[in-house]
């Protein structure tokens, strides 16, 4: 009993990722998808379960099969169990446990892209099982909302011990928190006010992302991810009024690209110091490198939005996203790449704080 107790109070975290992670797995087995005719009448309840490993949907006298449906919630399904598993073995193995933060991060952003898409299985298999309109009927797809709402009740407290463990590690000075205060204002004014819009269903071309490339060059992946995707991204989307449905794709997933300029722009540095290069050139050298992963999933969750809850033709879709989304990284990098010379002067002159710094600043006396 004792060392029972000592297991749960060493790994508190992991036993509440597990429960809600269990959670989110049972949820699954209700019968959370609903089927209607002119959007009064409901036919029949499926699972997500059933809609994988049966494969076929029965809506009143029709009988569709899931096709594409079934292998992306399928492909969900498994990818969630299996970064789960790493994820428990990051606290077990040796090797693992010393890449603990990276390994967990990524798969946790795996757990939560899978679950975006068990979220929206219901359109998901309205799409890809063409059942929208038969026989002059129009049958509609809908996730209930007692299946929403307790599976994201389960993920938000995932995401809440995740996310915890993580500050515990990439914690914030009172300098880092006004930098980055003040760097996510700028970047909103510039999204609001100074974005150059030529579509009418939102398309444009701006430089907010300058600010937020800059916090993630100055604090790394972790922090410009957290003031991208979650500040400025929550910030934003209540701005825009398109709704919060539009939040995972369009802000959380899109938004998620300006931080890994930052990983490039480290490891060109770290080159250069090396080879002992000019820093600027391979500073400018990583930043440019970081476009194409940032515009690549900036295009990924744009995309998943335009075919998902805008029910776009891919071919259609993908052209409205390219007339904006390249461009608008481009002016952004080469904004990056104008202002490196002052960001590194800033770096060196007021360099982010180290994890042991942070640790003497919180050792040191009070007054």
């Amino acid at each position: 009993m004792q060392k029972l107790k000592s297991f749960l109070d060493k790994n508190r975290n992991l036993v509440m990722l597990s429960i809600t992670f269990l959670g989110m797995m049972l949820i699954c087995l209700v019968n959370g998808i609903s089927f209607s005719i002119k959007g009064t009448e409901i036919i029949n309840n499926f699972s997500v379960y059933s809609v994988i490993f049966a494969g076929r949907i029965s809506v009143g006298d029709y009988v569709f099969e899931a096709n594409a449906g079934q292998i992306v919630l399928l492909i969900s399904l498994i990818s969630m169990i299996c970064s789960f598993v790493f994820i428990v073995l990051s606290y077990f193995i040796p090797k693992m446990v010393a890449h603990k933060i990276i390994i967990r991060t990524i798969f946790t952003s795996l757990i939560c892209v899978a679950s975006l898409v068990i979220l929206l299985s219901s359109r998901i298999i309205q799409a890809s099982a063409s059942i929208y309109e038969v026989d002059g009927l129009k049958i509609k797809a809908n996730m209930n909302w007692y299946f929403s709402l307790f599976y994201i009740a389960f993920l938000v407290i995932y995401l809440a011990v995740c996310f915890s463990e993580l500050f515990e590690i990439h914690k914030y000075s009172v300098r880092e928190i006004s930098e980055t205060a003040i760097l996510i204002a700028l970047a909103i004014v510039l999204d609001q006010f100074g974005a150059i819009r030529f579509n009418a269903t939102g398309g444009s071309i701006n430089f907010s992302a300058i600010p937020l490339i800059i916090i993630g060059i100055r604090y790394g992946f972790f922090k410009g991810f957290v003031a991208s995707s979650i500040i400025f991204g929550v910030v934003t989307c209540l701005l825009d009024g398109y709704g919060f449905i539009t939040y995972p794709f369009d802000y959380l997933i899109a938004f998620a690209g300006y931080g890994l300029v930052s990983v490039f722009y480290n490891f060109a540095l770290k080159i250069g110091k090396k080879t002992s290069k000019s820093p600027l050139f391979f500073g400018i050298l990583g930043v440019i490198l970081g476009y194409i992963p940032m515009t690549l999933v900036r295009y990924i969750g744009t995309m998943c939005s335009g075919y998902f809850l805008y029910e776009t033709p891919f071919v259609e879709n993908f052209l409205y996203q390219t007339t904006y989304v390249p461009l608008s990284a481009l002016a952004s990098i080469a904004g990056v790449c104008v202002l490196l010379p002052v960001i590194m002067l800033l770096e060196k002159m007021y360099p982010a704080y180290q994890k042991n710094e942070i640790k003497n600043d919180e050792e040191s006396p009070k007054n």
